[in-house]
C-alpha cells in the first residue's frame, strides 16, 4: 500500500490508479493465500488511514525511506484502529464487504493533497 501511494503524483487520476492496483494486488493476495478478504471498506479505510500519515508526514524522507514513514505514523500502527471509526456490525456486513460504508462512529480524517 505504501510503495503504491508513494510512487504516484498526487493528481485524483493517479491516486485513484494507486488504489486500482492496491486492491487488485490484495484481492490476489487473499485468493493465493485463502485469507478471508476483509472487505472494499476496511481496504478503503486503511489507504486512507496511510494516505493521511503520509499527507501528515509532509517530510521526503517519509516518502522515500518506509522505515522514516513507521517512525512518523506510529499512529497507523494499530490493527484496531478502524474501531475508532467503525462499529463492528457495519464494518462486517455484507454491504461493506462488497462496496465503500461511510463510518458510522465518526467521521474519517479529511486530506487535500
Amino acid at each position: 500500500m505504501y510503495i503504491h501511494i508513494t510512487r504516484v503524483k498526487q493528481t485524483s487520476e493517479r491516486r485513484s490508479l494507486a488504489t486500482t492496483r492496491i486492491i487488485e494486488t490484495l484481492d490476489t493476495y487473499y485468493t493465493l493465500t485463502h485469507t478471508p478478504h476483509p472487505g472494499l471498506t476496511y481496504i478503503l479505510f486503511w489507504i486512507q488511514m496511510v494516505t493521511g500519515a503520509l499527507v501528515s508526514a509532509q517530510r521526503a524522507a517519509a516518502l522515500k525511506d518506509f522505515g522514516a514513514f513507521v517512525e512518523g505514523a506510529v499512529e497507523i500502527a494499530w490493527e484496531g484502529l478502524w474501531r475508532l471509526y467503525y462499529s463492528e456490525g457495519v464494518m462486517e456486513s455484507a454491504e461493506a464487504k462488497g462496496m465503500f460504508v461511510p463510518p458510522d462512529v465518526r467521521k474519517l480524517p479529511s486530506y487535500i493533497v
